[in-house]
């Protein structure tokens, strides 16, 4: 029953893109009636035969090009098999879920426009918009007058174009956490991408680096820019890349964020060990706590250790160089480093004291686990200087 009903759920969309679709590549779908636009915001689904129900509140439908032209949810990536089509979005593809390649057929009332359908043990469901003229809307089964669908091809055109809308601005830039499953460029100038290498809970300082060319499918980001407006903040969607994710981000991306039941899937928000990206409390922009419940969809968050501070502030520089151990900062690792965590341990005043040279094992705390590490490693270096 599951993958008979992942089938039907998926196969509306490949049923839409097949009229225009020459090469594979992105697309928005789009209702005949409603004009709504179809958003991914769940991978599950579920089919009742005893009721002959059909719930695909993970399809929902979304009015207005200016509530999806961020959205990566409404962005659907087709490619053509020799036995049919396989449909991606937000991390997920049809074959892989449910083991078929979908078909297709013409609506025989509204030129340029599809339907689909799907059948399994005498039951058949075409699949249609909620047939009301709200702004937003659930996927259904067999409504007569909205299951007639348009495709749009994403291009940088106006009505078509994929852009970025910043959620924080300081002084004239503008920042924006984002994942998406496709690939992409920036079309518009002034655009950088970061991520996160390192948190230095010490100094209160998540460091980041900059993703320079093409960004690779799912990676978790910041984006830099120096514009609000979508508009100006376009992208270019890559059907491949050669660029690979780097392996040292500690970003956490979120494709998805549905409550409704039976379709669950989000992530919690625990504030303890997470950070999201927000406006410090001096302006500046870093990592932050929030009142949140979830993580946002297509957002991205930061692991902390649990004895981080409430704001971490963004570094677009290096990460200093650190000899962990030496306390003192005085180049070298020996016994007048250990009396130094020693007295901070007890705390004892002392002058020139490096709590993240000090941090010997890196955990985020300073107590006697690193003091057996700076132990070691001068017992390790007396080894080495007398063979």
């Amino acid at each position: 029953m599951k993958r008979f009903t992942l089938l039907f759920a998926f196969s509306f969309l490949t049923t839409l893109l097949f009229a225009q679709l020459n090469d594979d590549g992105y697309y928005r779908v789009k209702n005949d009636n409603t004009k709504r636009y179809v958003v991914v915001r769940s991978n599950k689904a579920e089919i009742n035969y005893s009721t002959n129900n059909v719930d695909l509140g993970s399809l929902q439908s979304i009015l207005g090009f200016e509530n999806i032209v961020s959205d990566p949810s409404s962005v659907i990536y087709i490619e053509k098999k020799p036995e049919g089509y396989v449909l991606k979005s937000q991390g997920t593809d049809t074959y892989s879920m449910i083991g078929y390649y979908v078909k297709i057929v013409k609506s025989p009332t509204v030129n340029g426009a599809y339907r689909a359908y799907a059948t399994a043990s005498g039951l058949v469901k075409y699949i249609a918009d909620e047939p009301w003229d709200g702004e937003e809307g659930t996927l259904m089964s067999n409504a007569e007058t909205t299951k007639d669908w348009y495709i749009i091809p994403v291009t940088s055109e106006d009505e078509q174009y994929f852009g970025m809308k910043p959620e924080i601005s300081t002084g004239n830039d503008y920042y924006l956490s984002f994942y998406a499953s496709f690939p992409f460029s920036f079309q518009s100038e002034a655009m950088n991408a970061y991520y996160v290498t390192k948190v230095d809970v010490n100094k209160g300082v998540a460091y980041c680096k900059e993703l320079v060319g093409e960004i690779p499918a799912s990676t978790p980001i910041i984006v830099k820019s120096l514009s609000g407006e979508c508009s100006k903040n376009k992208l270019n969607l890559l059907n491949s890349t050669t660029s690979i994710s780097p392996s040292d981000n500690l970003l956490t991306g979120v494709y998805f964020n549905n409550g409704k039941k039976k379709i669950e899937n989000r992530v919690a928000y625990d504030k303890t060990t997470m950070r999201i990206l927000g406006k410090l409390s001096d302006g500046s922009i870093g990592f932050v706590t929030s009142d949140i419940d979830y993580i946002p969809a297509n957002h991205c968050y930061l692991n902390v250790p649990a004895n981080a501070p409430a704001e971490l502030r963004l570094s677009f520089s290096e990460p200093e160089d650190v000899m962990y151990g030496d306390a003192n900062g005085d180049g070298s690792v020996n016994v007048t480093d250990v009396t130094m965590v020693v007295n901070f341990i007890m705390q004892n005043p002392i002058d020139n004291f490096d709590k993240e040279a000090a941090d010997a094992n890196q955990n985020g705390e300073i107590n006697v686990a690193d003091i057996t590490v700076i132990v070691d490693k001068i017992m390790n270096a007396g080894i080495e200087s007398s063979n």
